[in-house]
């Protein structure tokens, strides 16, 4: 566990989570999800976010706003 300042950076969190962790609506969380552009855990049907994975992605993309699109993103088929 990646506890620091009493929140757990490698607990898995909801759509909703990382919404009001980004101040963005829940929509555009799921949206970027099925794009691969945001770092997503896939459950079956339900989709969590690992905090720690999340961080690192807004901090690559403050450091390179142009990567955005690469981050969490996998070849298609």
């Amino acid at each position: 566990m990646s506890e620091r300042n009493g929140v757990d950076h490698d607990a898995l969190m909801t759509a909703e989570e990382v919404a009001k962790l980004l101040g963005v609506n829940v929509a555009w969380v799921y949206a970027q999800s099925r794009r691969r552009r945001i770092p997503t855990v896939t459950l079956g049907r339900y989709r969590r976010y690992r905090r720690s994975a999340i961080e690192h992605w807004v901090e690559v993309i403050e450091d390179d706003p142009s990567r955005d699109r690469q981050i969490g993103t996998r070849p298609r088929p």
